[in-house]
C-alpha cells in the first residue's frame, strides 16, 4: 500500500478524504500522507505568488514527505515552509477561507476578477473572511490562527498578487461546502447559523451549487424498496403508461448523461464516482 506516499496539493478541505482512507497528517499516524498548501502558479516556469505582506512566500507543506517536497520546490525557485502541525492546520484553513470567500464575493458581484474583489468589493470579502474565520476557530480549537486583522490583511494581499484570476463557484463539497455543512449542523441543533452572510449569499447568488432541499425531500419521499410489488397496479401490454423496455444488452445497466444541475444535482455523486475509480 503506497497511499501514505501520496502528496496532496490542496485546493480545498481534504481532511474528510484523509480520514476516510486513514491518511490523517497526524505524526502519530503510521500511514500519514503529505499535504501542500500551494501559493504558486504551475507551468513551464512556475511563478511564486509572494505578496507585499509576505515576500518570503506562503506555500507550506506538512506530513511524511514535507521536507523532501520543500527541497524540490526550492530547487525550482519556489518558497516552501515546513511548519509544525498546529500552525499548518491554521494555514490550511486560512487557504480554504481565501478560496471560499473570494470566489463567493466575486460571484455575488458579477463574477469579477480576484483583483476586483480585493479592490472594489473589500467590504463583501472582509465580511466573509471574518465569518469563516470565526467558524474555523470554533470547529478547530487546536489549530493556531493569527488575529482576525492579520488574517484578513494577509488574504487581501494574496488577492492582489493573483488579481487576474477569475472567480467562480465550483468544487463546492471541497470548498464552501465545508462551511455550509457547519451551518447546517448548527441549524439542525436549533442553534444560530455561525456564518449567516455566507449561507445567505450562497443561496442567493450560487443556488445551483447548494444542496437542493427539493432533492433531499425527494430522497426522503422515495418509495421503500421493501414495498410489496403486488401492491402496485400492473400495466397492460397496450397501456401507454407502461415503462419502456431496456434496449441495452444488460437490462440492469443504464447510462445517464446530465449537465450537472440540469436534471439533478450530481456533483457529489460525481466526486464519489471519481474517488471510487481510483480507490484501487
Amino acid at each position: 500500500d503506497r497511499r501514505k506516499d501520496l502528496v496532496f496539493f490542496q485546493n480545498g478541505m481534504l481532511d474528510p478524504l484523509f480520514q476516510k482512507y486513514g491518511l490523517q497528517l497526524n505524526p502519530s499516524n503510521p500511514n500519514a500522507s503529505t499535504q501542500c498548501l500551494v501559493y504558486f502558479a504551475p507551468g513551464p516556469k512556475p511563478k511564486d505568488n509572494v505578496t507585499d505582506l509576505n515576500p518570503e512566500g506562503l506555500t507550506a507543506a506538512f506530513g511524511r514527505h514535507a521536507e523532501s517536497l520543500a527541497r524540490r520546490l526550492r530547487s525550482a525557485g519556489l518558497s516552501c515552509k515546513v511548519p509544525v502541525e498546529v500552525i499548518f492546520q491554521g494555514m490550511m484553513l486560512e487557504k480554504l477561507i481565501w478560496i471560499s470567500s473570494f470566489m463567493l464575493a466575486g460571484v455575488k458581484n458579477g463574477e469579477v476578477t480576484v483583483g476586483e474583489v480585493e479592490k472594489d468589493c473589500t467590504a463583501d470579502v472582509t465580511v466573509l473572511i471574518q465569518e469563516l474565520l470565526a467558524s474555523c476557530r470554533d470547529a478547530n480549537p487546536f489549530a493556531l490562527f493569527a488575529s482576525d486583522a492579520a488574517v484578513t490583511a494577509r488574504l487581501l494581499a494574496y488577492g492582489r498578487s493573483v488579481a487576474h484570476f477569475p472567480t467562480a463557484m465550483k468544487e463546492f463539497p471541497w470548498r464552501n461546502g465545508y462551511f455550509w455543512d457547519i451551518s447546517q449542523a448548527a441549524l439542525s441543533e436549533e442553534k444560530a447559523d455561525p456564518t449567516p452572510t455566507h449561507s445567505t449569499w450562497l443561496k442567493e447568488y450560487a443556488p445551483s451549487v447548494v444542496p437542493s432541499d427539493a432533492l433531499a425531500l425527494a430522497m426522503v419521499a422515495a418509495p421503500d424498496e421493501s414495498t410489496d410489488a403486488s401492491d402496485e397496479p400492473e400495466a397492460s401490454p397496450t397501456d401507454n403508461t407502461a415503462e419502456p423496455k431496456s434496449v441495452t444488452k444488460d437490462p440492469a445497466y443504464a447510462l445517464l448523461f446530465d449537465c450537472d444541475g440540469v436534471i439533478v444535482l450530481t456533483e457529489e455523486l460525481h466526486r464519489k464516482a471519481y474517488n471510487g475509480a481510483f480507490e484501487h
